[in-house]
């Protein structure tokens, strides 16, 4: 490292071992060896980099920093930004950049920084989530003087779901990675700096799960929220398809007076990062939206009507706080305006939900029994029921008569990796044998106010009703839709006409299937003929060499070709 040290890389754009690791990542998980580490794309790291701002003088720490990607950027953001003083050169090269690595990438990471610029490196290879940096604690240096521990910033990627055993180190005790990490991060940030902030990316899950509940209050309680920035799913493939976001916070580990807290947070939901969506993520022509969150990233109140122009979203914190503190801003949207000469109701108002069977891979079976579980495999587009896969449970299991389908029930997709396929519904019209899958669940009516078929119909062909549930639908690997569908606004004509619309509809469905029947059950028939003269293909048409040369697509020989003309 000591001949590497007088080589810098600075005005290079590139990660060079990083790079390297990059391709040795994506040759690993490509055969199923994965290393379980994720290699943040480099235009998201700049995006965060570009955030959070580093000057000259304020610390950065990567307690996840893999290669060094964050740390390797913050550095040159700052070298290519501040006065090229021979202290200021010191000060970056020395005291600005500190990260741990728990795997012994750390070496790899190391060799980065010094290319880049960094003669000092600070990085250690080091488990982070056992030793927890406490940015309210002080210390004294040799002259007695005191100073508080901890960072300026904190910018990462942290590991997901995990679980650890050093959770009695932290504020909040807890087997859970993600709180822990999230913990950390938190802590770490020096409680004086003047704005100590925080970029971290976390899984989706982290925004809504329940069992993170208390750890959300504590993030609301120790920060100022700035923004949440939803990634689209896809942008840390191969590595991981898990969904994820990016937390932005200012003033953390500090205790804020209710006065001074913010009211409202901003999110922002990326649909595209300029880039495929897919194990290839090749780039694309068209923009990304992360040019859009970057152009307002100083999140200035005075721009708020162009920044809800392009995308952004204000989420009331009051509205989060009394529901379960969940960060997820599709959650708290508007739905899409109704308009009906009925009367609009809620989902809830008029129908119950029960969520299907759910069972451990242990209690199945490979042989036949009555307990007989249905997953979203048997829900066609169309709505209807096509059994094709069936789950059997071990007959010592009581299975809950509840989530058996009867007739009348309206069968619907509740979880799924598919967007398409969440929300996807099929009408029981007679009793089965049937239950509903873990991932499914059964629609059941106040027949007194709304008929079965009538809202079976309003789900399946409804425009609305797949907007709302895009809205509504939230996850990280899986597509969840969850109790979320009682807020579904439901036009509700009287009972009298809800018979009509669905005698209608239902003679409509009776004609398509009728006529598909008849497509896919008719074979043409053609009759018996005699042999006839065999001739030259050439004979008896012309070539057309000006479309397609059938001579060059399919041979010389073609025209030559012999066949035999038959005689009806």
């Amino acid at each position: 490292m000591d001949k590497l040290d007088p080589l810098t890389l600075t005005d290079v754009d590139s990660d060079v071992k990083g790079d390297a690791f990059e391709y040795f990542l994506k040759a690993s998980t490509a055969t199923k060896n994965d290393l379980g580490e994720y290699f943040t794309p480099r235009h998201i790291v700049k995006t965060m980099v570009r955030l959070v701002n580093p000057q000259i003088g304020e610390t950065i720490y990567d307690p996840f920093c893999g290669t060094g990607g964050f740390l390797i950027e913050s550095f040159r953001y700052i070298y290519n930004n501040m006065a090229r003083t021979e202290a200021n050169i010191k000060m970056l090269r020395e005291h600005t950049v500190y990260g741990n690595e728990i795997t012994n990438t750390a070496r790899i990471t190391k060799m980065n920084m010094i290319l880049a610029g960094d003669g000092h490196s600070n990085i250690n290879m080091r488990d982070s989530l056992a030793n927890p940096i406490d940015g309210k604690a002080t210390y004294r240096d040799n002259d007695g003087s005191e100073y508080h521990y901890g960072y300026d910033i904190v910018l990462a990627n942290m590991p997901y779901s995990q679980k650890t055993k050093h959770g009695e180190l932290y504020d909040l005790p807890s087997t859970n990675g993600d709180s822990i990490c999230v913990q950390h991060c938190m802590k770490a940030i020096n409680s004086t700096s003047p704005n100590g902030r925080m970029a971290l990316v976390v899984p989706e899950g982290f925004l809504f799960r329940k069992d993170l509940t208390r750890t959300r209050e504590y993030l609301l309680e120790n920060c100022q929220l700035q923004s949440i920035i939803s990634l689209p799913q896809g942008v840390f493939l191969p590595y991981t398809g898990v969904k994820t976001d990016i937390i932005y916070a200012t003033k953390v580990n500090q205790k804020i007076k209710k006065s001074e807290k913010k009211k409202e947070f901003w999110y922002f939901d990326v649909k595209s990062d300029g880039y495929t969506l897919d194990n290839h993520r090749r780039k694309l022509d068209t923009p990304s939206d992360l040019a859009k969150y970057e152009e307002f990233r100083k999140l200035d109140e005075d721009q708020s009507t162009e920044m809800t122009n392009v995308g952004f979203e204000i989420i009331p914190l009051d509205k989060v706080c009394s529901n379960s503190f969940i960060l997820a801003g599709n959650r708290y949207r508007i739905s899409p305006n109704i308009t009906s000469k009925y009367e609009i109701v809620d989902f809830s108002d008029i129908a119950t939900i029960t969520r299907g069977v759910n069972y451990q891979r242990a209690q199945q079976t490979t042989y036949k029994t009555s307990n007989i579980i249905l997953p979203a495999d048997n829900i066609t587009l169309s709505g209807e029921l096509e059994v094709i896969k069936e789950i059997y449970i071990d007959q010592s299991i009581i299975l809950a008569p509840e989530k058996q389908l009867r007739q009348g029930d309206i069968f619907i997709c509740m979880s799924s990796g598919s967007k398409e396929h969440v929300g996807k519904v099929a009408f029981i019209d007679q009793d089965t044998k049937y239950y509903a899958g873990g991932f499914m669940g059964i629609i059941r009516t106040s027949t007194s106010r709304c008929l079965p078929q009538y809202l079976f119909f309003y789900l399946l062909k409804s425009l609305k009703y797949r907007e709302e549930i895009k809205l509504l639908t939230q996850g990280a690997n899986i597509n969840n839709i969850s109790s979320t569908i009682n807020s579904i606004k439901i036009p509700l004509p009287s009972v009298e006409v809800q018979q009509k619309i669905v005698d209608e509809l239902d003679g409509y469905r009776k004609i398509i299937f009728g006529a598909q029947s008849i497509v896919s059950n008719y074979e043409p028939h053609l009759p018996k003929f005699k042999t006839g003269n065999i001739v030259k293909l050439s004979d008896i048409c012309e070539i057309n060499r000006f479309s397609v040369n059938p001579e060059r697509e399919y041979g010389e020989n073609i025209t030559n070709q012999k066949i035999c003309l038959c005689v009806f």
